[in-house]
């Protein structure tokens, strides 16, 4: 009975440790895309035009990005002039790859992309990369974490009923001979749904084993007097 009684404390304790997280997962597509000269093409998201072709690939916490030049001449990315846009038209500057983290705030030197070459590229948001334990990490464009079930749900729901809450945007200029062309392109989230994951709270679970140990001997005490 003794031994009994101790498991059932030490699984109670234990229990108590665990963190649930509840997060509204989804993807990312091209919604629509236009420049500010003209008309481009829309297609297996994707955006053609006579000098560009942008193949975008989106994820919760960051833009992979192919650019192609289709120009006769090189092509230039003005990183320093882009800008992301969150579904509350929040507005901030980019950073992209070959720019160290810790420049984020710097100027960035334009990419150039000769005639007929491409480069990939990942894109994201200067305020969505946070220095935590050691590293940098990319956080979600939108919040999408909880500690509630019920926040998730209020946030799903909004997502079915209006789905322009979850779209970002990127603005991309690139200069064409020597004119600047501002490609604009927005991305809609669908086929949200709630998933959750349970963490182990380290602290929380040091001061439970603490007071488990504390507990399980003054339990012994109790049950051993009671045999007496």
């Amino acid at each position: 009975m003794k031994k009994s009684l101790l498991i059932i404390l030490l699984a109670m304790t234990l229990s108590s440790c665990f963190t649930t997280t509840y997060m509204v997962d989804g993807n990312y597509k091209l919604k629509d895309a236009n420049a500010n000269y003209g008309v481009g093409l829309i297609n297996d998201g994707a955006y053609f035009d006579e000098y560009v072709t942008l193949m975008p690939s989106v994820t919760d916490s960051k833009i992979d990005l192919v650019i192609i030049n289709q120009h006769t001449s090189s092509i230039r990315v003005l990183w320093d002039n882009a800008a992301f846009i969150d579904g509350s038209g929040f507005a901030q500057r980019v950073i992209h790859t070959g720019v160290k983290l810790i420049d984020k705030d710097k100027a960035q030197v334009p990419s150039v992309i000769p005639a007929g070459s491409r480069i990939t590229d990942v894109v994201v948001p200067v305020d969505g990369i946070e220095f935590t334990n050691g590293d940098w990490t990319y956080l979600p464009f939108i919040k999408r974490s909880f500690n509630d079930l019920e926040s998730a749900e209020n946030l799903l729901s909004l997502y079915n009923t209006t789905p322009a809450h979850s779209q970002i945007t990127l603005l991309l200029p690139i200069e064409v001979d020597d004119r600047k062309i501002e490609y604009t392109m927005i991305f809609e989230g669908e086929k949200f749904q709630i998933t959750s994951s349970e963490t182990v709270d380290q602290a929380a679970s040091m001061k439970a084993v603490y007071g488990w140990s504390i507990g399980a001997s003054i339990l012994t005490i109790l049950l051993t007097l009671v045999a007496i």
